[in-house]
């Protein structure tokens, strides 16, 4: 589970530097808006912390 949250969490962050890079540099196509890479950059970050934060499913 810790793996899938860091996961979560290098992914989100990567999406929203690319769409900070993205929005000064001009290189993103007009589809991909630097909006929606934020937003699911800031889900992705979220998740994987809410995931790293749980405690583990072994119960006795």
């Amino acid at each position: 589970m810790f793996k899938l949250g860091n996961i979560f969490i290098v992914s989100g962050v990567l999406l929203i530097l690319l769409s900070a890079i993205g929005s000064i540099l001009n290189f993103l196509p007009e589809i991909i808006n630097s909006y929606y890479l934020t937003s699911t950059g800031t889900i992705f970050t979220c998740s994987g912390i809410i995931i790293n934060k749980r405690g583990p499913l072994d119960r006795k």
